[in-house]
């Protein structure tokens, strides 16, 4: 949101935080599963139980699947009213902002369930290393996306982090699983 207030002002700031808090409230639903599945997932490893493992990790996909990707096109659809009823009015989003905020929740609650895992085994390191770069690259995308595009430029520049983390964690998982 710094970006979008540092080149779009203060009202921009706003708008773009607040859409994005909104579109993250099925990730915190979700969030709730993943959490607590952080200590089973570990025993798993831990004991060798990679049944246990397994079904972990289907049920955090299967999350993402049945629950992540509807909230997310919801979202898409919904969240210009509920912005506007949760702001009394005050804000009103496009859809030019809130389908690319939509497709950066999307990936980013598919990076953050596996992220947690990954935590919960300590073997979130290497995602770490991975995601400070990312994060600096789409940072300075964003400065020319918001001058060039406004708000949903900043918004692309996000869904497109959000992937890439997206897709660093499936590369990261797979190496961990070819590693065990």
């Amino acid at each position: 949101a710094w970006i979008a207030g540092a080149f779009l002002g203060p009202s921009a700031a706003a708008l773009l935080a607040t859409v994005r808090t909104a579109s993250r409230v099925i990730i915190q639903l979700i969030g709730i599963f993943s959490r607590a599945a952080m200590p089973l997932y570990a025993r798993s490893i831990a004991t060798s139980d990679h049944g246990a493992g397994r079904t972990i990790t289907r049920i955090n996909d299967a999350l993402t699947v049945f629950c992540l990707i509807p909230g997310s096109i919801v979202f898409a659809i919904f969240g210009r009213p509920l912005v506007m009823l949760w702001t009394h009015g005050k804000l009103e989003p496009d859809e030019s902002l809130l389908i690319p905020m939509a497709i950066a929740t999307l990936f980013n609650g598919i990076w953050f369930f596996r992220s947690t895992l990954l935590l919960s085994i300590n073997r979130h390191a290497r995602f770490a290393a991975t995601l400070l770069p990312l994060t600096g690259l789409f940072i300075l995308l964003a400065i020319p996306a918001a001058k060039a595009f406004g708000l949903p430029g900043v918004a692309a520049a996000v869904a497109g982090l959000e992937f890439c983390c997206a897709v660093s964690i499936f590369i990261l998982s797979g190496r961990l699983k070819a590693a065990a």
